[in-house]
């Protein structure tokens, strides 16, 4: 049986190719309906006895919960500067139309002086949000893409800013791997099929 098949294979070594072609395509189309199921996160057991204590407290503490930071800062302007404050309070207008904002505490609708720095040139926003992981970081990635409202400038912290630019410094890390290493790869496979076309069947699939 494998005297035929390999007799098969020689007489035409363009089926397995083509089979090969036509398994990477059907691969790749059922592959991309993925991307649309995986959420970030994940990290924790649900079932683990920490992580039902972390969600009851959420739930019986959930006004203390805070996902996201944004701080407000100026050189020159402290928070009393009109032009500080305008900044501020224009971009916290934007932040609770957002869909997964559930209320964002600043200095100049509360007057908590602890969301002010002792300089006065530096206050934060307390962000709450909803929703899972994923639906978390792309409000950060929202609001970090907003330009730069005009006397203060803006960063964020917090868990999803974290995790968001972890996953960001993740992706670009990996990216630049794949880049270096498929050369070197396709010529060591090169040099071990001694032929490209067999080389390049691994580096497809």
């Amino acid at each position: 049986m494998l005297r035929k098949w390999a007799q098969f294979i020689i007489r035409r070594p363009w089926v397995p190719l083509l089979v090969a072609l036509v398994l990477v395509a059907a691969s790749v189309l059922y592959g991309l309906g993925v991307f649309s199921r995986l959420t970030s996160g994940g990290f924790q057991d649900a079932g683990s006895p920490s992580t039902k204590v972390v969600t009851a407290t959420n739930s019986k503490f959930a006004d203390k919960q805070v996902q996201l930071v944004a701080l407000f800062s100026s050189q020159h302007q402290t928070v009393s500067d009109a032009d500080f404050r305008r900044a501020v309070t224009g971009r916290v207008a934007v932040i609770r139309q957002h869909n997964h904002v559930v209320r964002a505490v600043d200095f100049y609708s509360t007057g908590a002086a602890s969301l002010v720095s002792h300089d006065r040139h530096q206050t934060y926003v307390a962000i709450t949000l909803d929703g899972n992981p994923s639906q978390q970081q792309a409000v950060y990635n929202d609001l970090a893409a907003l330009p730069r409202p005009n006397g203060a400038q803006v960063q964020y912290g917090g868990e999803v800013a974290i995790n968001a630019q972890i996953s960001g410094q993740i992706k670009q890390d990996l990216a630049h791997a794949e880049i270096l290493s498929f050369p070197i790869l396709a010529v060591l496979l090169i040099i071990v099929f001694r032929s490209v076309v067999a080389a390049l069947l691994p580096l497809l699939i």
